[in-house]
């Protein structure tokens, strides 16, 4: 779900799981078995209460364009590249029990993807700060 809202896509998933912590509150019943998020729908296990939501999004194409636009940014900004190695890298620390940089973070090298930061960090290289 998570790359889906990234490109900007609505979501229509069964309320299970991590899924509840996809949805942007407010989380309003819509119908019997069926939640509204900023970002999707939130279903029962029911064939007929998923197709209801494909019809009303394809029915409404401002509410799945809004849907859209809240789920990428809300992707963008809780799972990017940099916060998701940056708490990896966290949960070694505690693992591990490792101390931390006098500043709360450190440079880490990225080879992957250049920096999505502009502060001069360089192209290459990730900064992790909590």
């Amino acid at each position: 779900l998570i790359e889906a809202m990234a490109a900007g896509k609505p979501f229509i998933s069964t309320a299970v799981g991590g899924v509840l912590d996809l949805a942007k509150p407010p989380v309003r019943q819509v119908s019997n078995g069926c939640g509204q998020a900023r970002n999707g729908f939130l279903t029962a296990d029911a064939p007929e209460i998923i197709v209801a939501c494909i019809e009303k999004l394809i029915c409404s194409p401002m509410l799945t364009k809004e849907m859209g636009k809240e789920g990428r940014d809300f992707a963008l900004t809780n799972y990017c590249q940099e916060r998701l190695c940056c708490d990896v890298i966290e949960l070694y620390r505690e693992l591990a029990n490792l101390p931390k940089t006098k500043w709360g973070g450190e440079i880490l090298p990225n080879p992957i993807t250049p920096s999505l930061r502009n502060d001069g960090v360089g192209d290459n290289e990730a900064v992790c700060q909590k």
